[in-house]
């Protein structure tokens, strides 16, 4: 076989590679273009969505059955009534959904899930280098 028919040959075939490859981004795109969004997140007392988030992340582990999971966190308190609530989201690796959960917070449940944050809050309130919202130039 001669050189250019091997070039040719090659060349063809990353092509093809690559247009397979776009195909499957596409159709993986297009179905997590599909998830439904969160629902919002109500106060389980009142039912009001005007909640004061207090805190809210990311969290990861494994589920009963030791396969990997994650999902959301968020707590605040609702404007409303002034429930402290928690509204926690957990994949489902059998479903491949999200389910979300809220539920109200006990004062000492609150304490626990606030403390670190208003601990370290208190403390950048205390350095000697922050000016707390005041300006000290000359």
């Amino acid at each position: 076989m001669s050189t250019p028919i091997i070039l040719l040959c090659v060349a063809g075939a990353a092509i093809l590679f690559v247009s397979l490859l776009v195909l499957v981004a596409f159709i993986r795109s297009r179905r997590l273009a599909k998830a439904p969004p969160p629902p919002p997140f109500k106060c389980p007392a009142c039912g009001s969505e005007q909640i004061d988030v207090f805190l809210s992340g990311l969290w990861d582990g494994e589920d009963s059955a030791g396969r990997g999971t994650g999902g959301t966190h968020a707590v605040g308190t609702c404007k409303s009534c002034g429930v402290h609530c928690e509204q926690r989201s957990v994949w489902d690796n059998d479903t491949k959904q999200s389910d979300y959960h809220t539920r109200v917070l006990t004062d000492s449940e609150w304490q626990r899930e606030t403390a670190f944050s208003m601990r370290l809050h208190q403390q950048q309130a205390e350095w000697p280098f922050a000016s707390g919202g005041q300006n000290h130039v000359a």
